[in-house]
């Protein structure tokens, strides 16, 4: 392409321009191509009797993430792709089937990675179930919901003939009898013999058995919570009010108390469009800096089980320039 003499200054400028913006993260991020993560667990040649296996490795200088990718039997004769994920910290706990393994990993940042470096390792199939470990998948543990379906799912371990599933209230007490299935899972309501769940918190566990042996029992809590917060009430700044132009101090109360935990939004806009900010809050005041201007501004409440409440009433204020 023929650059007219005229326009070239300007176009090299542009050139230049993109460039950098192309290279920015390659400037910022740290060149991490030329080095490799350290692994701690499982090395080559590992062998376990136990399904559950702890990937583990050394945190990487430079690195943000690491890409892990587990396969039977191998990399050059892949039978199933068990892992391929983008873990942030520096372990990863899995139960796999009996067999020969293969594993990898890399870490990478925005703009660099490194190479991956390969692994093998093998599981014996092992009948006694006493140091097997019990490993829950859903619901993660401490978790907050409000959903009225539920899946409670956990790991397969290869000797266990039967699973056996209890949940019980805060108070310790069953909500059914112990129930024995095969299944890697349950389906909450549909596969129990319960009406609806009170809102409440609740501890599920799932031990395995076979005919001689049998693991420890694994358990987790939920919080179910369906309510939704209370509308938040706001106080200052009072509707229509005046105020000197700096720092301005928004108030609200909540009337109602929740199971989950609570936050409230507060959105503060100015009437010219200029200013529109939403904040996510965890007390029931905060200040903000503001020019002169007409505002208004509301405050809805929200839940960790995923409720909300209706928005609050809009209020109007006004800031008025200080006169020197």
């Amino acid at each position: 392409m023929k650059i007219n003499t005229l326009y070239r200054p300007i176009y090299l400028y542009l050139l230049a321009l993109t460039a950098l913006v192309v290279s920015c993260d390659d400037f910022f991020e740290e060149n991490i191509q030329e080095q490799g993560v350290q692994v701690i667990s499982p090395i080559d040649g590992f062998s376990s009797p136990l399904q559950s296996i702890t990937f583990w490795w050394e945190s990487l200088a430079g690195a943000t993430s690491y890409n892990i990718q587990i396969v039977s039997q191998s990399f050059n004769n892949v039978h199933k792709v068990w892992a391929d994920t983008i873990v942030y910290g520096t372990q990863l706990i899995l139960v796999l089937s009996p067999g020969e393994y293969q594993w990898r990993i890399r870490g990478f940042n925005s703009a660099y990675s490194t190479s991956y470096q390969t692994f093998s390792f093998s599981i014996e199939y092992n009948t006694n179930l006493e140091n097997q470990e019990m490993v829950l998948k859903t619901p993660e543990d401490n978790i907050f919901t409000n959903s009225n379906s539920i899946l409670f799912s956990w790991f397969e371990l290869a000797a266990a003939e039967k699973y056996i599933f209890s949940i019980r209230d805060s108070e310790g007490n069953a909500l059914v009898a112990p129930i024995e299935t095969e299944e890697c899972e349950l389906l909450f309501p549909d596969d129990f013999d319960l009406g609806d769940l009170p809102d409440g918190v609740y501890t599920w566990s799932v031990q395995a058995k076979n005919w001689f042996s049998e693991t420890t029992v694994a358990s987790r809590s939920f919080t179910l919570d369906r309510i939704s917060p209370s509308m938040p009430v706001l106080l200052l700044p009072a509707n229509e009010d005046t105020l000197s132009m700096g720092n301005v101090t928004f108030s609200w109360e909540q009337q109602s108390e929740s199971i989950a935990p609570l936050y409230d939004s507060l959105f503060v806009q100015s009437s010219d469009g200029n200013v529109s900010i939403k904040l996510r809050v965890n007390s029931l005041v905060e200040t903000i800096e503001l020019e002169a201007g007409e505002y208004e501004w509301r405050v809805q409440s929200y839940d960790f089980a995923g409720n909300s409440s209706q928005s609050s009433a809009t209020r109007n204020f006004w800031i008025e320039t200080i006169s020197k």
